[in-house]
């Protein structure tokens, strides 16, 4: 064969690989589509589930406030009962709308209409004469056929939407395979077209070379830098938990405010990996930000607090943080202990737990509730020492944790002649206990004052 047919050749197959790109393209684009939307019916059943065992619930709340009205006559059971069927009406119109978008879990239609009208009968049958006190006891009998009933309805709806959410899934891996396919043969073509363009190569060595730096400077700008304080003994480090990375969601901060007051934190922020490290450098900036403006650290934590409520809308989202203002010319510490369980003062002849003085900022918090402030002193002698619960949480190869019983006694065993003796200790400890295998991420941080306590 001439090497000007072979030429010919090659370009008749580029040419035909040139206009099959293209179609594969459009193709893996349409699969793409069908990803997109069983995603979107997956998320819709899961959020039906889930109304539906809020329903149950708002059923079983219903059920104890009358029970314990009738029995106590107390209000506060009435009130649940009246929340309770505020609520249910509304539960239960959300699962019709998460319904109406069709597929098989259409057939908990029905059980969803019988499931309401029981709760209303229940009422006007159960409900009504217990709490006006019209009979001397309580239906428990005819009130326990209705509970079944609703029961069985909304477990019929349960069962409808898991069958309904195992075949979403089936169908979503179906249309994963066939994209992968397309991938492979896209990604084949590609690399018949890279044989005639060469400088492609180039050009993607060099995107990567630029990706590469801006990973660099994100991790960089993620990671926990100590702002110099010369006033301070500080020593610290961090373990991430995603393999590859030098970020997570621990963070720890130290931050002079003026001559006479430095800030400390350690944090733990919900999730792990870049995103994670997303939300604890606005950790970070956000406390400092605040306690540049104010200097009572409970107000600092509770605009901060409204802060990240007001930026973070997913529920699971939350912080644990302990954050601190320490006073250098009374060496008094003034902190907010935001559900965070390592946090100690290591004294000569006592290891002092700094105990939580609030709630978590995120999950759970309500929107009355206040953080308090707490006040220890730190002498000379003394090491402020703050870990992540990576640390009370690390398990040893039988599974056991170390727990705050075990951080107190490294401590008691650590040289506290400075700051960076105890931090290296820990971290050998730690190592030798998990041997070397933590899973979660982990910030480790000791602070002493410099300046020895005037007589």
């Amino acid at each position: 064969m001439s090497a000007g047919s072979s030429i010919r050749g090659l370009l008749v197959a580029l040419g035909i690989a040139a206009l099959g790109l293209p179609l594969a393209i459009v193709g893996l684009f349409g699969v793409v589509s069908q990803i997109d939307l069983y995603n979107t019916s997956i998320a819709r059943v899961r959020e039906a589930q889930l109304s539906a065992a809020q329903l149950q619930r708002l059923q079983s709340d219903e059920e104890d406030g009358v029970r314990g009205f009738a029995a106590t006559g107390d209000p506060v059971y009435l009130n649940i009962y009246r929340a309770a069927a505020r609520a249910f009406p509304q539960e239960a119109r959300t699962i019709a709308d998460r319904l109406s978008f069709g597929g098989d879990d259409r057939r908990a239609t029905q059980p969803l209409n019988d499931a309401i009208a029981l709760n209303a009968r229940w009422r006007q049958e159960v409900a009504a004469p217990a709490l006006a006190k019209t009979r001397e006891r309580l239906n428990t009998h005819g009130a326990s056929a209705y509970i079944v009933r609703i029961r069985n309805d909304i477990g019929e709806i349960g069962a409808v939407l898991v069958g309904d959410y195992r075949r979403q899934i089936i169908g979503r891996a179906g249309a994963i395979k066939e994209a992968t396919w397309i991938a492979v043969g896209s990604l084949f073509v590609v690399a018949l077209q890279i044989v005639v363009y060469g400088f492609v190569a180039s050009r993607l060595r060099g995107e990567l070379a630029r990706e590469r730096r801006v990973v660099a400077v994100l991790q960089t700008a993620f990671s926990s830098e100590i702002v110099n304080d010369e006033r301070l003994d500080v020593a610290a480090t961090y373990v991430s938990a995603t393999r590859g990375a030098k970020v997570g969601g621990d963070v720890y901060d130290i931050f002079p405010l003026d001559a006479n007051r430095t800030l400390v934190v350690i944090a733990d922020v919900s999730g792990k990996g870049v995103e994670a490290a997303v939300d604890s450098t606005f950790v970070k900036y956000g406390l400092r930000a605040f306690a540049s403006e104010h200097a009572d650290i409970a107000t600092i934590i509770s605009r901060f607090s409204g802060l990240y409520e007001r930026a973070h809308k997913l529920p699971e989202a939350f912080v644990v943080v302990f954050a601190g203002i320490l006073d250098h010319r009374s060496r008094e510490l003034s902190y907010v202990n935001a559900g965070h369980e390592a946090a100690y003062v290591r004294r000569p002849q006592q290891i002092e737990q700094l105990a939580p003085t609030g709630p978590i900022v995120g999950v759970g918090v309500v929107a009355d509730s206040r953080f308090v402030a707490a006040r220890t002193w730190i002498s000379s002698d003394d090491v402020l020492f703050l870990s992540t619960d990576g640390l009370t949480e690390a398990r040893d190869p039988a599974g056991n944790f170390l727990g705050g019983a075990g951080v107190e006694e490294w401590l008691r065993d650590s040289d506290a002649s400075t700051a960076q003796s105890v931090v290296d200790f820990m971290a050998r400890r730690l190592k030798r206990y998990t041997r070397d295998r933590s899973t979660d991420d982990l910030a480790i941080m000791a602070v002493r004052l410099k300046i020895s306590r005037t007589p």
